[in-house]
């Protein structure tokens, strides 16, 4: 069975105290539009039959991005082609902007959105890596009031968020630090254009006795995690040969691969690992310089 355009009932609210509104009204079941760019291909094929749809697309509050001394605030319905505008300007966050790049077609990233994105939970999502490296916060509100939360405890599970019903994500808040570093690449059937068989983002900031060391990794387990247990090793252990080794094998303990239509789940530990490794070397290798 595939969707039908003409059983939709389609509301744009034109602020976002009337959005909480709609939401609040559990019996119409309201279904979020953003950029549209997941939503309509699951509806066309059948898998999403939601009949009332809620376009976010009036409410300037969650489209617009402020830059702050201390962090950047991204509303929920930035596109990606926007993200990659702005971001030019605050090298820090240099690779948000690359994984921007990176999704998608240009027709995908004027439409699709970052808020979207993290909602939509896929695991496969280019940008969530790039983003939980980077220690983002997300801002979520409803009729009840607003609250932060951590976006690496986001997902409860495949497609399963912490969102509560009538409740949203407004606003993306992303640290600004000039001094940390990163590191990020997609391994896909192409650089773009192709769903991520791996995607690996990391940061860290060396002060010369500490390494404060984030890791997320996408496409290699239900949700977009954080590798805490590889994180406590890197924070603690030099970056020497031995930790490199010792890091990639916890590493491959903290994901959980499958084999898919994509790809294996060997194949993904053995890319894990090696994109580890190539970034612990670097590291290494920066630090005798």
């Amino acid at each position: 069975m595939r969707g039908r355009s003409s059983t939709i009932t389609l509301h744009r609210p034109a602020t976002l105290a009337e959005t909480y509104t709609c939401l609040a009204d559990q019996q119409k079941n309201w279904q979020l539009l953003a950029g549209g760019t997941d939503l309509m291909v699951q509806h066309e094929s059948g898998a999403h039959t939601g009949a009332c749809w809620l376009s976010l697309d009036r409410l300037e509050e969650l489209a617009t991005i402020e830059l702050h001394e201390k962090e950047v605030q991204i509303g929920a319905t930035v596109s990606y082609l926007d993200l990659q505008r702005t971001l030019s300007n605050v090298p820090e966050l240099w690779m948000l902007r690359e994984a921007a790049q990176l999704t998608g077609a240009r027709a995908i990233q004027a439409r699709g959105t970052l808020g979207g994105n993290i909602a939509n939970a896929s695991p496969a999502a280019d940008s969530v890596p790039a983003l939980m490296a980077l220690d983002a916060r997300l801002l979520l509100g409803s009729q009840s009031g607003r609250r932060e939360v951590q976006l690496s405890e986001f997902y409860r599970g495949y497609r399963d968020t912490i969102l509560e019903p009538g409740e949203l994500i407004e606003k993306i808040i992303v640290p600004r630090c000039p001094d940390r570093f990163s590191f990020y690449r997609k391994v896909g059937t192409r650089r773009s254009q192709a769903i991520s068989k791996v995607v690996m983002a990391a940061s860290w900031l060396s002060d010369g006795s500490s390494r404060d060391f984030h890791l997320a990794f996408g496409s290699v387990a239900p949700v977009t995690l954080r590798c805490p247990r590889t994180e406590g090793l890197l924070k603690s252990a030099p970056i020497n040969n031995d930790t490199i080794q010792q890091a990639c094998r916890l590493l491959q303990e903290e994901i959980s691969p499958i084999d898919d239509i994509r790809s294996t789940a060997d194949y993904r530990r053995r890319v894990c690992a090696n994109l580890l490794a190539a970034c612990l070397h670097m590291i290494k290798d920066e630090s005798r310089s």
